[in-house]
């Protein structure tokens, strides 16, 4: 063998050998990721299984369908909760544990010095949720107080039981949950009112605006629904009710030594996530209207999406307790559902409940601020928040008479206040009057009694604790009964109407108290048969009782009355939900013909504008997921806010990014001034705009091959995986294109611009009809799935049926061969 032979042979060892080793090691990466994901695997929930807990009085069991879908039966009311406690514990207990972090202020404890999770601790820190939530426990009632402490004990059962390894996450993270306390489910009931109080945010968005226009043009800017829109409690049906008046809105947004300069700077600090954009859709109609003789429920709460969804479908039986419907991880309370007896659902009010406060810090002391009656010390606390990888950080919060200081969250606030704190200057601050931080807020107790009820009477005075958020409730019994109650502290303002921040040095009180229980919204069987709510306004105009300046536009409650009209009497609850799915944009046909008419005058000078005009002028707005129509609409849409606003508002713009749909609509009819002859100019260029944009989105100029569907894809995203790119693929929340837009029944909220403009983002997670006529056969469908873990087949698997308009029921026998996880008492 030659020395040539010899380095031959090395040469083609070293060939193969090097592409086997490659070949070798996938093999074992493939084949470890397979049993790190059947390791994995081993903590979801078992075909059957058991669980033994010497917290629970009697055994009990949980049945899982082939969808996931969950049945709890057990021999006594307190252990049906503890086994909710395992269940949610089995399927959602990241999420749980996302839930209690956030409204605690302990995102950045897990995951890291991110910056708008920090300011996000700080937020909750600073408006002390967790010690609210703590404080509302302690004066919880003995049921609520019984029922969370069994639920409590149902998740730590779990925890302390289980015979798999945690969910991905807390693998990924490092984490080991802490053991779960009733107070943590109490927590919930604070982020949904924050989430769902949305006021401060348009105050200051008025505030910011006022560095580019006056207030009066800022008041245009946000006009009120047009005379004859429908409202969900005519007078006729407030008749006779109990009032309250509050005193005389003012005019202006601040009296001159208010320093309005000083002021907006300080908002522009201000985080600007507590904005969230919030709708829903809720009916009940009586037995004259229905095919079944029986009332019919709808009710599609519309929030962010994220996955896994925020609801969780259970049906829970012990004896004297059946409830059935949406649950929420972390709470033992069934939110969107039935009893047996009577069904209940939600929508947002909308209303004013939030004051911004400027104060004004003593110029001889900073440890104290101004009031009529002089200095007063402002209330401190000091908050450790940990980060994990870096150093703790330390937060004071202050706090005047009228609430906390939020221009205290973020650096920024503090660079914009701190020289007029060293200077004879004022030294401006800004407090958060709010019930939900000052009041007891006995939300959960009230929730809990209704989840009870079997009588209107009994049902509306469930509610007489809540305090927030306030929310539209509607109700249908099985007596054939309908009703519809928004309870909740509303203030009655002290010679101010809320649309602008007050200021605090000058005044004795902000409010002169609450308005009545029985002052509130409210009805029963009222003479038309039907209730109805798509964020429109609850009272007329002329109610002496003012909920808010600020009005949701009312198209979505037009088309579904509109529907009703068609289908009643004899409306099913397959109407509902064809209802439900609707994707026509009553905006959309009113605003089209003026913007056509508008590009045309203007001359676009896009050479397909001419064609482009004649499709849209055939169009019916109808936001259909295959269409293209839609998407050149929601893009001009876009373009003309721009060419309307923006130069006009010049920085103040970024404050007012996001499409005025009512406002636009008026320009485009001359009123209020905001272009000369008609718009043309800025309609025909914001054409040209949207096609551009389009061709770049689409990688095509082919108008006939635009889906709006491409553009509008409902994204699921998971809080941790959706971060990482790699991973986002692979783990992350669904994604299915689907049809609607902002103003659509099937309401389609999307991303307004930047690189993820159109994505569909906030719209109906959960979908239900009741028809009392037969509650087994109510109908649900949630938006991702059962689990929240991604490695489950329950984790995304309702995606493309939600899409679809599918749904399913909680019957129970559906239940009957589903698989059985036993818990026995030792």
């Amino acid at each position: 063998m030659s020395v040539r032979d010899l380095k031959f042979k090395r040469g083609r060892g070293w060939r193969f050998w090097l592409p086997a080793s490659f070949g070798l090691l996938l093999v074992i990466a493939l084949g470890g990721a397979f049993a790190v994901k059947s390791w994995l695997a081993g903590g979801q929930p078992k075909d059957g299984g058991l669980l033994v807990a010497d917290v629970f009085d009697s055994p009990a069991e949980i049945r899982r369908d082939a969808d996931g879908l969950i049945a709890i039966r057990a021999d006594t009311r307190l252990d049906a909760y503890r086994a909710l406690g395992v269940a949610h514990a089995q399927d959602r207990l990241f999420q749980m544990e996302l839930m209690r972090r956030s409204g605690s202020g302990r995102l950045a404890e897990v995951l890291g010095p991110i910056g708008p999770l920090l300011r996000f601790d700080k937020l909750m820190r600073t408006l002390g949720m967790r010690q609210k939530a703590e404080a509302d426990w302690a004066a919880a009632g003995p049921d609520l107080r019984a029922v969370a402490t069994a639920y409590a004990e149902g998740v730590n059962a779990f925890l302390a039981g289980r015979d798999g390894p945690l969910p991905l996450e807390f693998q990924l993270l490092q984490l080991e949950p802490e053991p779960w306390r009733p107070v943590d489910s109490m927590i919930w009931a604070q982020i949904m009112a924050l989430q769902l109080s949305g006021n401060w945010g348009r105050e200051a968005q008025r505030a910011r605006l006022l560095k580019a226009v006056d207030a009066e043009t800022i008041e245009k800017m946000f006009p009120a629904p047009p005379p004859g829109s429908p409202v969900t409690l005519p007078p006729s049906v407030r008749a006779g009710r109990a009032t309250a008046q509050a005193d005389a809105p003012i005019s202006e947004p601040f009296d001159a030594e208010t320093a309005i300069a000083r002021v907006v700077a300080a908002f522009d600090a201000l985080p600007r996530y507590f904005t969230p954009p919030g709708a829903s859709n809720a009916w009940a109609l009586d037995g004259t209207q229905t095919a079944s003789g029986k009332p019919i429920l709808a009710n599609d709460p519309h929030l962010g999406f994220q996955a896994p969804i925020l609801w969780h479908l259970v049906r829970m039986e012990a004896p004297g307790l059946t409830l059935v419907g949406a649950t929420t991880p972390g709470v033992p309370l069934m939110i969107i559902g039935h009893n047996g007896f009577a069904a209940w659902g939600f929508t947002t009010t909308h209303s004013d409940t939030q004051d911004f406060v400027i104060e004004k810090t003593d110029p001889t002391d900073p440890r104290a601020y101004l009031t009529p009656d002089g200095p007063r010390l402002f209330d401190l606390r000091r908050e450790t928040i940990k980060v994990r990888w870096n150093d703790p950080i330390e937060l004071d919060v202050r706090a005047t008479r009228h609430g906390p200081i939020v221009s205290d969250i973020d650096e920024r606030a503090a660079e914009v206040v701190a020289p007029y704190r060293e200077s004879a200057d004022d030294a401006l601050q800004i407090a958060l009057a709010w019930p939900a931080l000052s009041e007891p807020n006995g939300v959960a107790d009230a929730l809990l009694a209704a989840n009870g009820a079997r009588s209107w009477p009994a049902f509306r005075d469930a509610f007489r604790r809540a305090g927030a958020p306030q929310q539209n409730i509607f109700y249908a019994d099985v007596d054939g009964r309908i009703g519809f109650i928004a309870p909740a502290l509303v203030p009655l303002r002290d010679g101010y109407d809320g649309r602008w921040p007050v200021a605090g040095w000058t005044r004795d009180r902000l409010w002169t108290g609450f308005a009545p229980f029985d002052a509130l919204p409210q009805a029963v069987d009222p003479p038309e048969g039907r209730i109805v709510n798509a964020n429109n306004a609850v009272l007329g105009p002329d109610d002496a009782l003012l909920l808010s300046t600020d009005l949701q536009q009312a198209w979505r409650a037009e088309r579904i009355l509109n529907m009703l009209d068609a289908s009643s009497p004899g409306h099913s609850a397959d109407d509902s939900a064809r209802i439900q799915l609707d994707t026509l944009s009553l905006y959309a046909q009113r605003a089209m013909p003026a913007m056509i008419s508008a590009a045309r005058s203007g001359g676009a000078q896009d050479p397909r504008a001419a064609a482009v005009l004649d499709r849209m002028n055939g169009w019916d707005g109808d936001m259909l997921a295959a269409a293209p129509e839609p998407a050149i609409f929601a893009a001009w849409l876009q373009a003309l806010h721009g060419a309307l606003f923006a130069e006009r508002l010049g920085d103040g713009y970024e404050s007012f990014d996001a499409p005025a749909y009512g406002v636009i609509l008026q320009a485009l009819r001359g009123e209020g001034g905001w272009c000369a002859a008609g718009c043309a100019s800025e309609a025909a260029a914001a054409l040209d705009a949207a096609l551009v944009e389009l061709d770049d989105r689409f990688s095509t100029d082919a108008v006939e091959d635009w889906r709006w569907g491409a553009l509008h894809s409902a994204t699921f995203s998971h809080p941790v995986f959706d971060q990482i790119p790699v991973i986002r693929g692979l783990l992350g929340g669904p994604t299915v294109e689907t049809g609607g837009g902002y103003h659509t029944v099937n309401r389609g909220g999307y991303i307004d611009g930047g690189p993820r403009a159109y994505r569909h983002v906030h719209g109906p997670g959960l979908r239900a009809v009741f028809d009392l006529a037969d509650l087994d056969r109510a109908r649900f469908m949630i938006g991702t799935g059962q689990s929240g873990d991604p490695l489950s087949a329950h984790f995304d698997d309702m995606a493309a049926r939600w899409r679809d308009g599918d749904w399913v029921d909680l019957a129970p026998s559906r239940f009957t061969d589903a698989d059985v996880f036993l818990i026995a008492p030792e």
